[in-house]
């Protein structure tokens, strides 16, 4: 008798019947090959049943496979749902005026606050004036929102710190900021992305302590503020601009942004508006400057924080330079080229 490989509609509707009045699946295999004329085992039906309570085994009319392996990517990817937040994000600024103070690389519990401090009073005036003149006025925090040393395989310094604390300063500067600004938008950098890599590799052998922490790893997720807009992950577009922390870096001055400009056009169709690209403004090099290249303006733009431990060690032989960015656009998302700018501290 030919063993049986492919079940029909009818075989699912027989074995369901057939276990529903108490069959084991032993009993249930022997019934369906009896009225089937095919060989069913029992490691068959117990595999069937399996995918039928998991509702698996349904195939539509032209479909070559079962209905659920057309979606089943999505349970092994975050891209898709980063994409829809990326959407999420551009849409509540559309059709608005915006002025965007940007700031990256704040590496707390290293943030500079002395120098955001300086920086938000000394440009208070200018944000009121915008919101009367039917502006929103947003902070942009820029990756590298947390430095995360104690996850790092470099030489941890002086002193270790506590995670909390990590994450308690930070939300200090977050809800300043939210007080101040309409909006407040956050994307990760690499070191951010630190914790969960950490904690990661710690269970690798254990993959449902990573489904249990995934929800923990993700300190921004429990702000509650109605103007936050947080996406896990390393690039934001508003308007014209996209915001950007890469993991990646190139020695020549403004090279690291010209590269990460290339792999975003090449990869527009990621972006909410891919046909609206006209800067790119990015953290994680520590060096501020920038430039216009065939329409797109560029900028890399400083960081935020105090020099850590290894700074002393390993000196960089480039200066590390803290500035922050601002950008103005029209309520088109046009990037204003006259009043769009990094700006150093000092």
């Amino acid at each position: 008798m030919e063993l049986h490989y492919s079940w029909t509609p009818q075989e699912d509707s027989r074995l369901i019947e057939l276990r529903k009045i108490g069959c084991t699946q032993e009993q249930t295999a022997m019934k369906l090959t009896e009225e089937f004329n095919i060989k069913f085992t029992r490691n068959a039906v117990k595999n069937r049943e399996l995918l039928i309570k998991n509702n698996e085994h349904v195939k539509s009319d032209g479909n070559l496979f079962p209905d659920y392996v057309y979606e089943v990517h999505k349970e092994f990817t975050h891209i898709e749902s980063k994409l829809e937040r990326m959407k999420e994000i551009y849409a509540a600024f559309e059709g608005k005026k915006c002025f965007i103070i940007s700031f990256s690389d704040l590496h707390s519990p290293l943030i500079d606050f002395k120098m955001i401090d300086a920086v938000l009073k000394r440009l208070q005036p200018t944000i009121e004036l915008k919101r009367m003149t039917g502006f929103t006025t947003v902070i942009m925090l820029n990756g590298d929102i947390f430095d995360f040393s104690q996850m790092s395989k470099f030489a941890k310094g002086k002193h270790r710190v506590n995670v909390k604390d990590e994450i308690k300063i930070a939300k200090e500067l977050i809800h300043v900021c939210c007080d101040l600004a309409d909006k407040v938008v956050a994307i990760l950098g690499n070191h951010d992305a630190r914790l969960y890599s950490y904690v990661s590799r710690l269970a690798e052998k254990d993959p449902e302590m990573i489904e249990y922490m995934e929800e923990k790893l993700d300190p921004l997720k429990d702000i509650k503020r109605d103007n936050f807009l947080y996406i896990n992950h390393i690039e934001a577009q508003i308007g014209g601009m996209v915001f950007v922390h890469p993991f990646g870096f190139n020695k020549p001055i403004l090279r690291t942004v010209q590269n990460v400009k290339n792999t975003i056009l090449a990869n527009r169709h990621m972006m909410p508006n891919p046909n609206k690209i006209q800067g790119v403004c990015m953290g994680h090099t520590h060096s501020l400057g920038y430039y216009l290249e065939n329409d797109v303006l560029l900028m890399e733009q400083g960081h935020s924080s105090h020099d850590p431990d290894y700074k002393l060690e390993r000196k960089t032989d480039r200066k590390w330079v803290k500035g922050y960015a601002l950008v103005q656009m029209d309520e088109k998302g046009n990037v204003d080229l006259q009043e769009t700018r990094v700006i150093p501290y000092v």
